[in-house]
C-alpha cells in the first residue's frame, strides 16, 4: 500500500482536508491584515516551518534545537 491515506478511509481524508482549508484560510485572513507588510506577516505566519534543503535555515534549527538541549 502506498503512503497516502486509504480511500475507505473517507472521513479521516475528510478530516485531513477540512484541517489543512481551516489553516488556509487563517493563514489568508492573517495575511491580508497585515498586508502593509507581507513579508512580516508571511515569516509570522510559517514560525515553526522551515526549507530543510537550505543549508542555512538547517544549520539555524539545529543550533536552537541544540541550545534548547543545554
Amino acid at each position: 500500500m502506498g503512503s497516502g491515506t486509504a480511500f475507505w478511509m473517507r472521513a479521516v481524508i475528510y478530516t485531513k482536508l477540512k484541517v489543512c482549508y481551516e489553516g488556509l484560510r487563517k493563514n489568508a485572513d492573517y495575511i491580508t491584515q497585515n498586508v502593509d507588510n507581507i513579508e512580516q506577516a508571511i515569516d509570522n505566519a510559517m514560525i515553526g516551518k522551515y526549507h530543510h534543503t537550505n543549508p542555512a535555515e538547517f544549520e539555524n534549527i539545529t543550533n536552537i534545537l541544540q541550545a534548547r538541549k543545554a
